[in-house]
């Protein structure tokens, strides 16, 4: 990993993850700032597309969930959206 942005909440970082083709990768320990790794390999949209599924699971996700991931997504898309299309779908995003 070369380049990382941390807040007092959370680190966002940038490696290739070894090899692998995933998007990227969050770590959280109780009582630490949170880890978000992002594979630079993947284009600036996908990493912008990454970075807000993984902060949808910071904000949205304490313990697993068969949906997790579709809400991660969805919150990630709702978060990208230009704000004239926003409060619609937020409305929608726990409504399924």
């Amino acid at each position: 990993m070369r380049r990382s942005a941390s807040c007092s909440r959370g680190v966002v970082a940038h490696s290739d993850l070894g090899g692998s083709s995933g998007s990227g990768v969050r770590f959280s320990v109780p009582g630490m700032p949170h880890v978000i790794v992002l594979n630079r390999q993947q284009s600036a949209d996908r990493m912008r597309f990454t970075l807000c599924h993984e902060l949808g699971h910071v904000i949205m996700h304490t313990f697993p969930t068969p949906e997790m991931e579709v809400e991660a997504d969805k919150f990630a898309s709702c978060f990208l959206l230009p704000t004239s299309g926003q409060g619609a779908e937020l409305d929608h995003l726990g409504s399924n």
